[in-house]
Order: C-alpha cells, then structure tokens, then sequence
C-alpha cells in the first residue's frame, strides 16, 4: 500500500527551481561513464559538478586560478596547454569549454599535438566554442568523424540538439515547440515571478502563495502574466521561423571521434538493442528543458523515412531520480499486463537499463494535442473524458483484499507525522487532521485500494486524434494507492483552469469558486465521486477525510521543491489549511457527502 508515497522523505528543498544538473550535451556522447576527462578553460559550475560525476578524474587547464569552488577530486593544471600532466592515450573525453581556449588550441600547434597525444584510441572531443572549418577538418582527418548539432537556446546551457543534417527533424521540433527559445521575458523582469514556482511538471497554478502584503503588485503581476506569456509565445514562433532558414541565428555543437556519427548515441542503441529493438538508421533529437533536476531528459526517436517519432526515451539526469523512472516502467508494464488502456491512450513500455549509473525508459509517443491547447477545451467535454477516464481507472483495479482500514490509517498517521514535522501546523489543524485519520481508523468497510496515477493534473494530459485524453508521466504511480486522490487532484487542475479563462488568474481564488461554491465543476465531481464509492464499496463517510488528506500529501510532495524558509508559502499547505477553515461552506459540504449515503460504524 502506497509504497512509493511511504517511502519518500519529502525533505524540503532537495529539488529547488534553478538547481538542474548541467552539460546536457554529454547525452550526445556515445558513452559518458568515464574514466578521465579534460576541459580546456573552466566550465560554468552546473556543467563541472555533472563533469565530475561522470568521470574518476577531471583535470581543468586554465592559465588563471579559477574563483569557482571545484567539486573533490578536480584537479587544476595551469602550466602550459603543450605538457598536460598525464599518459599518452588516457584520456576519454576533451571538453573545449570557451572560445578562448578553441582559438589556443588552433592557433599552437604544439598544444594541438598534445590534445592528440593523451586522447584515448576511442576517445572524443566536443566543443560549442565556434571551431574554424580548416581545423576540424583536421581533426576529423586525425581523429576520426565529426557530428555538428544544431543546439538551442542562443545562450546559456544548451536544452534541444539534433544533428545539423537532419532538417527533417530540426523542423519536427521547432513545429511542435520543442526546442528552446533564447527569449526570455522573465529574464529581463516582465512576467517575472518573485516567487519560486513548485511543480517541476509545469503547473503553474503550484506557485506557492503569499498570504499577506503587496497584495496590489501581485494582483497587477497576475493580469500581467497572461500577456507575458502571449508575447513570450510570439517571440518564440519568430525564432522558430529563424530557425528553420536554417544559418542565421545558429548555435552549434561539435563532436569528434571514431565511435561518433549522427545516429542514434551508442549507450542508448545498445540498451534498445538488449530488449530486441534494432534503431540502426532512426533519426533522434533530444530535448532537455527545465528548470529542476528532477525534469527527464527526453529523446525522441524516429523511424527510417518517417517525419514523426513512435519512441520516446526519458532519461534521470542525476541518478537519486533513479526510482521514479522505475517506478514509471514498473507501473506501465503493470497496467499492460492488466489489459488497462489501450496503445492510442497509455504509454507502451518497450525498453529501460542504465548507462552512467542513470535510469532511461523507452515508451511508446501517444499522438495527440496538449489538453491546454485542443479545440473545444473551454466546453468542459475533454476535462469530464479525463474525469471519466480516472474513475474507471479506480473502479476497474480497485482490491479490498490488499489492505484494511486500520492499515490504511497506519499509513497515513506516518504521513501526518512528516507533515507535522515540516510544516509545523497549529494545534488546531493538527487535531483536525489527526480526526481524519481516526476516522478511516475507525471504519468497518473494507478498503478499497486503487491504481493511482499520482500526478494528473492537466499538464500531463493530452488529447488523442479522436478526441480522447490520454495521461502521461507515470513516474508517481502507486499499485495500490487511495481511492478519489487522482480526482480531487486533477480536477483541481481544472478548476483552476477554467478561473483563469474567467479572469481569476489566483490559483487559491480559482479553486475557492469551483469548490466552494455552486458551479458545474463541482456537480460534475460529485458525480465522479458517488460513482467510485458505488462501484469500489468505498464509504461515503470517508470522502471527507481522504478529501483533506489529499492536500495534505500534495503539500509534502511539493515541500521538495522549496527551501525551509519558504515552506509557509506551499501551495498546497494553504489550500489545505483554506478548506479547514472554510469547511462548512455549503458547495464543500455537499462535495464531501457524496457518495452512498450510508451510516458510519465506529468501534
């Protein structure tokens, strides 16, 4: 029973915005578990920190003492650049990090001769340093072949890379916005948010809130946004188009070696290879944005003479997300197994294994529109599809044999502890919470257990062709999770969706008028909610408490996401405490009585 969500420590900032892992161009690589690696001149500190984890020994050469603090083990060499401190023929990998040290190298030929000399047989240069044509000619001749990538953003680390022969490719990703625009408004402080967003999936409406002062400046910011992300939006389509001439406004990369071309990376054709998937001659492109750690890599993979990809590879970008692509692949393949879904709605499980000590999981791509920007989203009809899709979810793998109430409440006591523990709640709202534990205690129903998705907000949806929703992201799945969790989550994702459209662009705002007060939205929950009682036994004396800690879970979780000195601003620590205080508002009241109307037996 919720065994990943009793697993989790849910310490606070261990995954803080701004935080990700650098040098995702070393996902190019045709390997990156490696021995030793030299950067020629100092790179930024995110790439050096993934630099040094992925290699026993990491020698900088840098004329000048850099003022960055370097990870363990990194060793400085600032002598000359033509007498490195190493064997002949021992080194992996040579990062060229800046132009400055490009223009050395090609400019000394003794520093040339030297790079040559400790490069290993099968060993490999990248660099984004601007090479000249005469000198990597050169080098391809010495060294092997050489791979050009068209990277995106302009500036900054790089977050999409394709191989600059595949048009047809580059042209895929910048139609359906998959590369990086080098625009940000944000950047220059109109749109900006002043506080830090909480949910590495894109829910916006997760953004902590401030619950006091300056309410006129966030108000203003909050009617600002929608216009900053419309001309954020326009910038982008201009830069897309940019991109697509092809020259103009390149960024690009370079990788030299003998194991290199512009197929798919060696590590990752030799895991598909293991499960029996040959990717000899598919083209690839890899996307790899965000602004949290615990954001996958992704690569998308397309068949020989196909203009769409069918695979899709999500990669951990540091190796303590391991379990959540586990997870993912576990869950999937358990929901196949059980005949749930079907390949035009549910991701299809087709490889996974580790390279580098990282978890990557091959899955079939689900062809369809993001929920936010279908035709006909503002009807309603797709969100109540979705609805209905998680009901039947619950309804059809709900088991009562799994778990009795008293267990259940066991459980959820661990996660009130840790609540307690992190938010410090007051005497009252602990008592509050500690009774809704004490009322699933108490239950003499048994307990119906359900697959729970874990994170379906309306971000993680997409719309199918024939105008299904189809969930995605699988990594927070639970075999045997709570029954209604996957509702009141998602739909309030919803809820908060159809405010904004109505101008209310506070998520708080949002939820407290299609919950707490008379609307469709409400109705049609309540309506999800009598259906899964009636169909999985589950008493309708224990929607109110699975109601409440539900936020309470969603506040654990997001307290991940920030530092110990913001954690009053949660999200959904305030929605929580908000429904606490306003739980005899009618609207709620009526919600949380759906169901089966039927006594509840106490012991």
């Amino acid at each position: 029973m919720l065994e990943n969500t009793l697993a989790a420590t849910y310490t606070p900032g261990v995954n803080l915005k701004h935080n990700v892992a650098g040098a995702n161009w070393t996902f190019l690589l045709p390997r990156f578990a490696l021995d030793t690696i030299v950067c020629y001149g100092v790179p930024g500190q995110k790439a050096l920190k993934t630099l040094a984890r992925i290699s026993n020994n990491l020698v900088i050469v840098a004329a000048e003492a850099s003022t960055q603090t370097m990870p363990p083990g990194v060793r400085l060499h600032s002598g000359p650049a033509t007498s490195l401190p190493l064997p002949a023929r021992t080194v992996d990998l040579i990062y060229i990090a800046t132009r400055d040290a490009q223009r050395l190298i090609e400019r000394d030929g003794d520093a040339c001769d030297e790079l040559a000399r400790v490069l290993k047989a099968d060993g490999f240069i990248y660099t984004e340093a601007g090479v000249s044509a005469g000198w990597l000619s050169q080098q391809s001749a010495r060294l092997g072949q050489a791979v050009r990538y068209w990277l995106t953003p302009l500036l900054g680390e790089a977050q999409t890379a394709v191989p600059e022969v595949d048009a047809a490719t580059r042209r895929y990703f910048v139609e359906n916005d998959l590369f990086s625009s080098s625009v940000r408004l944000a950047a220059i402080g109109f749109g900006k948010r002043r506080q830090p967003a909480a949910e590495a999936a894109g829910d916006a409406a997760n953004a902590p809130l401030r619950t006091g002062g300056r309410s006129g400046k966030r108000r203003l910011r909050q009617k600002l946004r929608p216009l900053a992300a419309a001309l954020q939006q326009a910038a982008g389509r201009v830069e897309g188009q940019v991109h697509l001439l092809g020259k103009p406004l390149a960024r690009r990369g370079v990788l030299i070696g003998p194991e290199v071309g512009p197929g798919i990376p060696q590590y990752l054709a030799n895991i598909a290879a293991e499960a029996g998937v040959d990717l000899r001659g598919w083209r690839w492109g890899l996307a790899a944005r965000g602004e949290y750690s615990s954001r996958k890599v992704l690569i998308f993979l397309f068949p020989p003479d196909e203009q769409r990809p069918s695979l899709i590879v999500k990669m951990v970008r540091e190796a303590g997300f391991n379990a959540r692509l586990e997870n993912e692949y576990r869950a999937l393949r358990w929901l196949v197994e059980n005949g749930i879904g079907d390949a035009a709605t549910l991701p299809q499980p087709v490889f996974s294994g580790y390279h580098g000590g990282l978890m990557l999981v091959g899955e079939t791509i689900i062809d369809g529109t993001p929920f936010r920007a279908a035709d006909g989203v503002e009807t309603g009809e797709l969100a109540e599809r979705g609805l209905n899709w998680l009901v039947e979810l619950a309804t059809t793998t709900a088991n009562t044999g799994v778990a009795s109430a008293e267990t259940v409440a066991a459980g959820l006591e661990v996660l009130l502890e840790r609540y307690i523990e992190i938010y410090e709640p007051g005497a009252g709202e602990r008592a509050f919470l500690a009774e809704q534990v004490d009322a699933i205690r108490r239950s003499r129903q048994p307990f119906p257990l359900v697959f729970q998705h874990g994170d379906p907000g309306v971000w993680n949806v997409i719309v199918t062709p024939d105008r299904r929703t189809a969930f995605l992201d699988w990594e927070a799945a639970e075999i045997h999770g709570m029954p209604l969790w996957d509702l009141f989550y998602y739909w309030r994702s919803v809820a908060i969706d159809v405010s904004r459209r109505q101008g209310v662009q506070d998520a708080l705002a949002g939820f407290e008028r299609q919950f707490l007060h008379e609307s469709p939205l409400n109705a049609t929950l309540s309506l999800a909610i009598r259906r899964v009682c009636d169909a999985t036994g589950l008493s309708a004396a224990l929607v109110r408490p699975l109601f409440y800690l539900c936020w309470m879970h969603r506040a654990l979780k997001q307290a991940t996401l920030l530092p110990r000195n913001q954690l009053a601003q949660s999200h959904y620590h305030n929605l929580l405490a908000f429904c606490i205080e306003h739980q005899d508002a009618p609207a709620l009241a009526k919600l949380l009585l759906a169901g089966r109307a039927e006594p509840q037996v106490s012991g």
